[in-house]
């Protein structure tokens, strides 16, 4: 708790006469600023003291660095002694009826309370620095939610931890002397009281404020209008930044109900087709069996009675399982799905957690998605789809986050994690949350050979306009038909999932774009903006 004295002050009373002539002297320098007076205000009298709360704050929500992600923005509320000094250093900044109004109430002997942008630390005016629960960076939109009318948390974070956020919030107080008319007192003091106001607690969550920051710069300045974007920690799939398109004003909620694209879900979190980013999980269902297979693409193939087509009937003729990865053949890896067998390839894509919800907040869950079962696959057709990423197979992009960092990381699989600690007074930790210790789903021996062939999809293959020398980039593009129509069309969802290398660390990047054209084209390029920006944010903290 900290107090703010702002020295004594003694009440004059002025005549009207005495207030236009000093209108007349300082009227060139009026600012044409809102004079506000203060409704709903907690006020508490006592003998010879006057009392109110200015603000009341709920408990911080922090980075893993303690960095705040609410309560950043400040709105200050000013206080004025009745006095001949204190109105000089306000008259500039406010109009000539606030001037007006003001000086009534001055000549009651009261203090004054106003709204005003300028700071004022004078003996005779002092601006009180209120916070503003939500930033106009907007970061973590969707993860932190939103409050409703009486303050309570309605969504995200604020919902799941909306009794911990309001004990752990503050108040903000300013007091002083005054008489049973509330005339300010001869000798009296103004005093701001701060109780656990900005430093009361909260909860710290896995997130890197400059790396979400970097991240939705991007994404808002590239040509996704509806997606998402993740980056993770690769080596414990710890959730660095978090993106979905559209956002919304925390503010201003209602009118995003029924908009267009749904701006209120987090993309994220939900579940959507993933095509040929799910490629490289086959690969690796097949070296984990000891099939290593080659195979003539002829730009078509049948299965089942059915035909299934490389993109544009494109054929790519010899191909191997790394030129087969660069080129996203689509007959290739039917054919190596064929070989594997579904129960072998499923149980590759349970141990990468598809189709598996996870806890990341108290009591909350993550999407689900879909992967089939075996029961689901009893036709050639139906494991020829799933083989690249087709059919009912479903994921969200924290999902597919997760399973690269396991390829990332030597074959490791960890659960995503978004919280990092709850927070007592003080922010110190009252307890920890720390990632699990992991479990290996695939060989060292069949990483290592991933590795290779998605380095190789960035330099050579589909996912090149991704590349950059700042960092060491591995990846896969997509482009998933979803089974939707619009205008005629059908809808298609495309994708980056991957991973770069920079200064001995590995950091997973998933992009992803609903209705797009192609992985290659709207993904790709944004891995690298992405890749660059974070390189410049780890080089700018050295």
């Amino acid at each position: 708790m900290s107090i703010i004295d702002t020295g004594d002050f003694f009440m004059q009373k002025r005549t009207a006469t005495a207030f236009f002539s000093l209108m007349v002297v300082f009227g060139m320098l009026i600012v044409n600023l809102s004079y506000i007076v203060m409704q709903n205000t907690e006020v508490s009298d006592t003998v010879g003291t006057k009392s109110e709360t200015v603000s009341t704050s709920r408990g911080g929500i922090y980075d893993r660095n303690l960095k705040p992600l609410v309560n950043t923005d400040k709105s200050y509320v000013c206080y004025a002694l009745p006095s001949t000094d204190a109105l000089k250093k306000i008259e500039p900044y406010l109009s000539k009826d606030e001037i007006s109004d003001i000086y009534e109430k001055m000549s009651d002997g009261k203090i004054i309370k106003f709204n005003c942008n300028h700071i004022f630390s004078e003996n005779e005016v002092i601006s009180v620095g209120t916070v503003n629960r939500y930033d106009r960076e907007n970061l973590c939109r969707h993860l932190i939610g939103y409050l409703d009318g009486d303050g309570n948390g309605v969504a995200g974070l604020e919902k799941t931890y909306d009794s911990y956020l309001k004990m752990t919030g503050g108040k903000l107080t300013v007091s002083w002397g005054a008489d049973a008319q509330s005339r300010i007192l001869l000798g009296g003091k103004i005093n701001v009281t701060e109780t656990n106001y900005t430093d009361g607690g909260g909860v710290a969550l896995t997130i890197d404020r400059d790396f979400q920051s970097a991240l939705q710069k991007v994404m808002n300045n590239s040509d996704i209008k509806v997606g998402a974007a993740v980056i993770m920690d690769s080596a414990n799939s710890e959730i660095l930044a978090s993106c979905s398109l559209p956002s919304y004003d925390p503010l201003r909620v209602a009118e995003y109900l029924n908009k267009e694209n749904s701006p209120l879900i987090n993309r994220a979190n939900s579940a959507f087709s993933v095509g040929s980013v799910f490629k490289p999980f086959v690969a690796a269902a097949a070296m984990e069996n000891g099939i290593d297979t080659e195979h003539y693409c002829n730009g078509i193939t049948y299965v089942g009675g059915k035909s299934f087509r490389c993109n544009n009937s494109v054929a790519h003729g010899k191909t191997t399982m790394e030129t087969a990865m660069e080129k996203s053949c689509n007959t290739y890896f039917i054919k190596l799905g064929q070989e594997v067998g579904a129960q072998k390839l499923l149980g590759i894509c349970d141990g990468l957690g598809l189709g598996k919800s996870f806890e990341y907040e108290d009591g909350v869950y993550s999407a689900k998605g879909n992967l089939p079962k075996e029961e689901d696959l009893t036709s050639l057709s139906d494991l020829a789809n799933l083989s690249f990423g087709q059919g009912k197979l479903l994921a969200t992009p924290w999902q597919m986050a997760a399973a690269y960092s396991a390829i990332a990381n030597g074959g490791v699989y960890h659960t995503p994690v978004l919280m990092s600690a709850v927070l007592g007074e003080n922010n110190e930790a009252i307890q920890r949350l720390v990632p699990d210790e992991g479990i290996r789903v695939i060989s060292k021996e069949t990483s290592e050979r991933l590795d290779k062939i998605l380095r190789s999809v960035v330099e050579n293959g589909t996912a090149k306009l991704g590349f950059t020398e700042k960092a060491r980039g591995c990846g896969k593009t997509a482009t998933a038909q979803s089974g939707q129509i619009k205008d005629g069309r059908e809808i298609l969802h495309t994708w980056f999932c991957g991973y770069f290398t920079y200064q001995d660390k590995t950091y997973t990047v998933v992009i992803f774009k609903e209705d797009g054209t192609s992985g290659a084209k709207d993904c790709a390029p944004i891995f690298k903006t992405v890749t660059e920006g974070i390189c410049d944010v780890i080089d700018e903290r050295k």
